[in-house]
């Protein structure tokens, strides 16, 4: 944790709720109105740096409120703007207020998921195959599904051509702690060569 985020963190207890720390530890942490943050944590373990960045964003996104939502329908619009170009250049169709509405949803539900896998206290990530030139991306069975209906016995070394869908990996357990464990949540969809 750095030590401008924990003097930010801890402005902000002193405003609205109470912070104690003692010997490099996080011995209480309290919001307003009572409620317990979390106590006894090491304050340089990963445990509660991802408790204090789940507690953070909450709290955040609570007190943001209106401002929260101007900014996201602000880069809603623009990313919406921004695909309605790239599609009306590759393809010979204009932008319809049926694909704008549907763009929007899913650029806003995309906008939402990715808020809510930031608060959670294990570390969520999306992760996308990159396909590079001059490079062969083999398939994994462990993070990928092939979308081709094949077999996954007989993918294990087929290079993947395309990637329709990213995957979403967890590290760590639900109280932010033991980031050895990887679970991979969904995998990504992707499309091996054929043979």
């Amino acid at each position: 944790m750095t030590p401008t985020l924990l003097a930010c963190r801890a402005r902000w207890l002193r405003r609205s709720g109470s912070l104690r720390v003692s010997s490099r530890r996080v011995v209480s942490c309290s919001l307003p109105g009572g409620r317990d943050a979390g106590t006894d944590i090491p304050a340089s373990s990963p445990e509660s740096a991802n408790q204090w960045r789940s507690l953070t964003l909450t709290i955040l996104k609570k007190d943001a409120g209106e401002t929260l939502q101007r900014e996201t329908a602000t880069i809603v619009d623009t990313v919406v703007s921004k695909v309605n170009t790239l599609l009306d250049a590759v393809t010979n169709t204009t932008s319809t207020e049926a694909r704008d509405q549907g763009l929007h949803a899913l650029v806003a539900s995309a906008v939402d998921l990715s808020r809510q896998l930031a608060v959670q206290k294990a570390v969520f990530r999306v992760e996308m195959p990159e396909i590079l030139p001059h490079q062969r991306i083999l398939f994994d069975a462990e993070t990928m599904e092939d979308i081709g209906g094949e077999d996954e016995d007989g993918l294990a070394d087929r290079e993947i051509c395309c990637v329709t869908f990213p995957g979403i990996v967890k590290r760590g357990d639900e109280s932010g702690g033991h980031l050895q464990y990887r679970n991979v949540i969904a995998k990504a969809k992707v499309l091996c060569t054929p043979e």
